[in-house]
């Protein structure tokens, strides 16, 4: 059984399990499934508003499907759940993507 199999399965009996669903997300990116990964990461911004790491991992995605928009308004709600839990090292690492972005527009 695959590693993505079994955590689809650990789903079943706990959807709401934050960390089963980020690491679902994660195995899609890994597998290459992008659009899968950005719903997957919004799943999981739903059940733990304050993920910060899903807001960026959600993001980066989106700016890969050139998607600079949708990736522009998760870095906005990432920067304030990261301010928000006083994470200071994605405070940093998202005000870099969002520089990155402006600069690119």
């Amino acid at each position: 059984m695959s590693r993505m199999a079994k955590i689809q399965q650990m789903l079943q009996n706990d959807p709401n399990d934050v960390f089963l669903n980020f690491s679902l997300a994660m195995e899609y990116v890994k597998e290459q499934r992008p659009d899968d990964a950005v719903s997957q990461f919004a799943r999981v911004i739903d059940l733990d508003p304050d993920h910060v790491a899903a807001y960026y991992q959600q993001a980066n995605l989106l700016l890969g499907l050139n998607r600079k928009l949708e990736a522009t308004n998760v870095l906005e709600r990432g920067m304030a759940a990261a301010r928000r839990t006083n994470d200071a090292h994605m405070v940093d690492k998202i005000g870099q993507m969002q520089d990155l972005l402006r600069h690119a527009t």
